[in-house]
This record gives C-alpha cells, structure tokens and sequence, in this order.
C-alpha cells in the first residue's frame, strides 16, 4: 500500500507540471548557469549590460522584459559564451529581465530586476563631499517635527548615507544585527542619522543601526540623515528560520495528548449533488467556550482530503507542535481539492467568462467553495475567530499551487499563506507579483507568507525558486525554506507544515 501510494505522489506531481512548470530531469546540472549581476540601476536613457555566465558556446539564450514600457533591450548575443544583452532605461519605474537560458540538455530561467531612476528632480541630484561638509563652526539645524520641542541642533550632520552591505542581509529570527554604514562626512555625528523598517512587525532597527530580527519575512531597512538636503540608502533584511523541528515530532507520541480527527460534511454550491466532504483536526483540549483559529491546508494532486493524515502525519505534527506549544489554538481543516467544473453551469461568485486552463478544470473551483461555503459554515457550526489574522491556508504539491491562488489573491481573508512544493505558473509566468501595487497590498495586508520546498525537489527550478526569486526582487514579504537532502515527500511537508504551525497567528 505505502508504494501505491509513493507511485501516486510522482504521478500527482507529474500532473502539477503542467501548470506549474515545465519539468526537466537535468535542472540540477543547469546550477552553474547565472547572470553577471542580479539587479540593475540606471537611470533614463542609461544602460547596463547583462552577461550570461556558465553556458557553452551552443547555448541559446532569450531575453524578455516584463514591462517594456521602463526599459528596453538592445544589442542582443543570444548564442555562445558571450552571450549577452544591453538594458536601456526609458521612464522611471521598476521591471524584471527574464532570460531563458537552452544549453544542450540544461535548461534555466533567470531573472534580474531593473530599476530605471528619472534623470528629473531628486533623482538627479547629487551632493559633492567636499562642499557641503561643513565647518568645524558652521551649525546646521534639523527640520522641527514639533515645534513645542526644542530643535536638535548639529555641529557636524551627515550630509549623505550608504549602506556598506550587500544587497540582501539575513539574519536568524530572534538575533540582533548592527549594519555598517558609510557617512559623508567621515566624522559626521552618527546621531543625525536615522533608521526606518518598512515592516517593524518583521524587524525593528534602533538609533545605533542594531537591528532586531522579530519575525520571519523581508523587509526593506532604510537609512537617512536627519538634516535638510541629506541623501540616504536601502537594504534589503531576510529574517529566516533554520531551526529543525524536534526528533520525532511527526511520529505518534504516546506521551502527549492528541487532538481528534472527524469528518465534516457541508453543502456546496460547486460540486454535482451538492455537498462535500473534509476532514478536521481539533485541539486535544477542544471546547465550544473557547474561540479558535482556523487554517485551511490542502493536499496534492490525485489525492483527497484524507492524505495529509493518512499518508503524511498531519495529525501527529499537529499534536507535537500542540504539545510545544509553538502553535496557537486552532482549528484544521483538511479539504477535497478536486471539483470538476461543468463548461455552462452557473456557479456562485465566479467572474464572468473565466479562462481555465485543462489542468484548471479540476481544482479552479476550490477557492470559491471555501470563501462562500466552507468557512461560513465554520462560522455557523465552531467557535472560531473572525478576520484575516485568524484565517489561513497552506498546501502542498497541487495544493501549494491552489493555496498561492486562494491565499495571494484574497489576503484580506487569508493573512498566513504557506507554499509547500508548488509553483503557481506555466513557463515562467504568474499573476501575483507583477507590479508595485501587487507588493504593497500583499505587504500591507498578509501577516505571513511562506514557500518552502525541499532541496532535492524535481519540481524546484521550474517554478518554486523561480517564484520565491520574483517576490524576493520585488520585495515581497516571505520565509523562504529550503529543506535539505529532501524532494517532493511526505517528509518534507511534515516539516513545513510544523515550522507553518510555528508562526501562524501571532
């Protein structure tokens, strides 16, 4: 039975290929093939030139810019060692250069953002060292924020600051990191500087520059001067989690209190005789005068809503993290991911004249039964907590795929979003980071956003990296999880969904 089940798992991960990625047996040979650089700054009418590293001289190379608008490309080489491309700015703004790199047998997809800058205003305005240091008795005064408080006055401001940092600092969650700066003056006051975190719910930085890593995610850290006219810099923080779950924690521990599995029926607007199926886990210490969380996690392809607990050990991770008290109280909801969807048929909720793909046809309709079935019925029936701090969905395989569909294009029911082995897009292209907008609705309404694949995954180039590399460049809040010496396994997914569990609600 265990190998039947093996069997299915490469076949439902087979089945997610085609609309996650295409699948190539040599990705892991494809590891030396890299860009010169992965960002680019220009500003309008600029250039830079992007260099294809690691290939051979009968690799063919494509270049593609996902808003042409900012940039341009010119003076292609796309065959050969030397291949490489000239991006030109146009307008201010933010773009992603994709290159798709065919060598032989290895294939790769590479990105690089572009950032193009105006040639107008502040932008082009640059502040020489030597003339604006000030004098040992010139005095400069700080703008009043408020003028019931006395000015801070500076004998010797920084007039201009640069972080001395790569462009993406990690730091484990819960450890203290002190960045390096460059100050122009050399000698000016460090305390006419300051620190601003984008999203202090993920890391806080004091006066000092000493940054306090809270809360797996990235965040942008931006560094200024204090005074009128001074220029400053950014970085980008990624706090991470590589602590491994406990021995034993997805073995049933006789020790510990467990939680119960039921099935759960309900009515369904979406399926053919109207009701459905899933199963639940409940606390061990579940009560009707208590309020609950309630997360949402799917299975893969060709499964059902019984795998996580038959085949992984959803129930004994949940009873261990239970037992840690690593998680809060919450309700768990395992769901049949597998609705067809009758061409014609007038379902509740969708848009008008949706395009489905042919794997779509089968699992598209998943989000609406839950949104306008499911959880209101939860609602109705268990004491559970309204809101999207309360409410999650998390996945793997097919259902990593249906949870980043779910979860990124209704965050504001859904504020913790976990990934697990699934990519959300065909051939290198998705539809939830594409522009600024997409980065700030996500960064302003999720709490958190996970995506973790193991290292040995067949899936991994194609579409898991791929996509954590795109909301990396972006900036996109998100954990991202590499677990290693494991591939598309139940293994796997019994270790991100403890770690998930780990900061799910709070």
């Amino acid at each position: 039975m265990k190998k039947q089940k093996i069997i299915a798992t490469l076949l439902s991960a087979g089945l997610c290929l085609s609309v996650f990625g295409t699948f190539n047996t040599s990705d892991v040979s494809a590891a030396g093939i890299k860009l010169s650089t992965k960002k680019v700054t220009i500003k309008e009418k600029g250039s830079a030139v992007v260099k294809v590293k690691g290939i051979s001289k009968k690799a063919k190379v494509t270049y593609k810019l996902k808003n042409k608008s900012i940039a341009k490309l010119t003076s292609k080489v796309s065959k050969g060692k030397k291949a490489k491309v000239k991006v030109v700015g146009k307008k201010k703004g933010n773009t992603i250069l994709t290159v798709t790199v065919k060598d032989g047998k290895r294939k790769k997809i590479l990105t690089c953002k572009v950032i193009v800058k105006s040639t107008k205003g502040a932008d082009s305005v640059k502040t020489p060292e030597a003339e604006t240091t000030p004098s040992n008795t010139e005095v400069t005064t700080a703008p009043v924020v408020n003028p019931t408080k006395t000015p801070v006055v500076y004998t010797n401001p920084v007039t201009k600051v640069v972080f001395d940092e790569d462009d993406y600092v990690t730091v484990e969650v819960g450890d203290n990191y002190t960045f390096a700066t460059k100050l122009t003056p050399a000698d000016g006051e460090p305390a006419s500087i300051e620190y601003v975190s984008a999203i202090e719910r993920v890391a806080t930085v004091d006066d000092k520059g000493v940054l306090t890593a809270k809360y797996p995610g990235m965040v942008k850290i931006d560094v200024k001067g204090k005074v009128d006219g001074s220029t400053g810099d950014s970085v980008y923080v990624k706090v991470v989690d590589t602590a491994p779950a406990p021995e034993g924690f997805d073995s049933l521990n006789p020790s510990i209190e467990h939680g119960t599995v039921t099935g759960l029926n309900y009515n369904s607007d979406y399926r053919e005789g109207g009701m459905a199926h899933a199963q639940m886990w409940l606390p061990p210490d579940y009560s009707i005068d208590k309020k609950y969380n309630v997360l949402f996690c799917l299975h893969g392809g060709m499964d059902d809503e019984y795998y996580w607990t038959n085949n992984c050990s959803g129930d004994d991770v949940l009873d261990r993290a239970y037992a840690d008290k690593i998680m809060e109280d919450t309700i768990v909801v395992f769901t049949s991911g597998v609705i067809p969807y009758v061409e014609g048929k007038d379902y509740p909720g969708l848009p008008k004249n949706p395009v489905i793909s042919s794997w779509g046809r089968d699992h598209y309709l998943l989000e609406f039964e839950i949104i306008n079935n499911l959880l209101p019925f939860l609602k109705e029936n268990y004491p559970i907590m309204e809101g999207n701090e309360h409410t999650a969905v998390c996945g793997l395989s097919m259902g990593g795929g249906q949870t980043l569909d779910i979860g990124l294009k209704n965050p504001e029911i859904f504020g913790y979003v976990g990934c697990f082995s699934a990519g959300p897009f065909m051939s290198g292209d998705q539809q939830f980071v594409t522009c600024e907008e997409d980065v700030a609705k996500l960064n302003s309404t999720l709490k958190f956003f996970s995506i973790m694949v193991g290292s040995e995954d067949f899936l991994g180039d194609n579409n898991v990296r791929i996509f954590e590399q795109t909301c990396t460049e972006y900036g996109v809040s998100h954990l991202f999880v590499e677990e290693q010496g494991l591939g598309h396994e139940d293994r796997c997914w019994n270790r991100n969904l403890y770690k998930f569990m780990k900061y799910a609600f709070k």
